[in-house]
């Protein structure tokens, strides 16, 4: 959740930050939106999905997340 990532990232460094956009209790999108509103803001956020709804994607890519990158359903 984003209360334990949060924490995590205060405790070391991060170059980048690559999340699944399907989590158990948020979005990663959720979450990239919270980060981004915070002192994390410059780290680069890759969502990594196989959602194939290209209006997620570009929602997400026009509000919080730097790339994505498709997961393969075979």
């Amino acid at each position: 959740n984003s209360n334990e990532m949060f924490s995590f990232l205060d405790s070391s460094s991060f170059d980048l930050i690559l999340m699944d956009y399907y989590l158990s209790a948020e979005t990663g999108k959720d979450i990239a939106s919270s980060l981004k509103k915070t002192k994390f803001s410059h780290i680069p956020i890759v969502l990594m999905s196989g959602c194939s709804n290209e209006d997620v994607v570009s929602d997400a890519l026009n509000q919080c997340i730097d790339d994505y990158v498709s997961k393969s359903n075979s």
